[in-house]
């Protein structure tokens, strides 16, 4: 079986998953993608053993196949879409999605991901990139026009979410103000003598920030 599963194959697989029996046409219904993307992910999912397919023996050998989701594969296929989330926010808290050309450039991906997972990248994003979480709301509004659906996060969400990305944000201030002249001189010491910043934060109770500034004595500049 295939490591990974494409977004796009996750979504057919649970389409078979929710409507067994179902055919390629009402897939694409369903979907809302091109009909060769759906055809060539449905001769996938068939491939790897994801799912069966047979022909209804009433309508003959021009009859569309049947398509039926293996049992088994149901937890496989979760953990993909799982990891292909974590990996999506991993981004955004690294820097690597580019501002100017928005936080999601596939839609077909970003319309798969559900509320909770959007809010979820709202406030990663606002935290790593303040002022910017707007982007977020625009993209999700737009790919659910796009589709024919209404959107499940808008604008009125918004002074919620920044509510919560303030109060992470004095939990943050809190976690940085735990540090002391005292631990600052033990941490310059431990990190001269190898210790990384990462192991240094970690073990005080602070941000990696924090103590990456403190060390380099951009912070603590009064401690020798």
């Amino acid at each position: 079986m295939r490591s990974t599963f494409t977004d796009l194959e996750i979504e057919c697989y649970r389409v078979i998953l929710g409507n067994p029996g179902c055919t390629a046409r009402e897939i694409i219904e369903r979907t809302h993608f091109n009909d060769s993307r759906i055809r060539k992910a449905l001769n996938r999912l068939y491939g790897i053993g994801a799912i069966d397919r047979e022909r209804d023996l009433d309508g003959g050998p021009s009859a569309p196949y049947l398509y039926t989701a293996l049992r088994g594969t149901e937890p496989f296929v979760e953990r993909q879409k799982a990891a292909a989330d974590q990996h999506r926010l991993k981004q955004v808290n690294q820097g690597r999605i580019p501002i100017r050309k928005g936080p999601r450039r596939n839609h077909a991906k970003g319309h798969l991901m559900g509320r909770e997972e959007w809010e979820a990248l709202f406030i990663n994003y606002e935290l790593a990139r303040p002022g910017c979480g707007d982007l977020i709301i625009y993209e999700h509004l737009n790919m659910r026009r796009r589709c024919d659906y209404p959107p499940e996060l808008t604008w009125d969400d918004v002074p919620r979410l920044m509510a919560e990305v303030e109060r992470r944000r004095r939990v943050g201030r809190r976690r940085v103000e735990g540090l002391t002249a005292e631990a600052v001189r033990d941490a310059r010491v431990k990190h001269a003598e190898g210790e990384t910043i990462t192991n240094l934060a970690r073990d005080y109770g602070v941000t990696w920030e924090a103590m990456s500034r403190a060390i380099k004595g951009e912070t603590w500049k009064d401690i020798d």
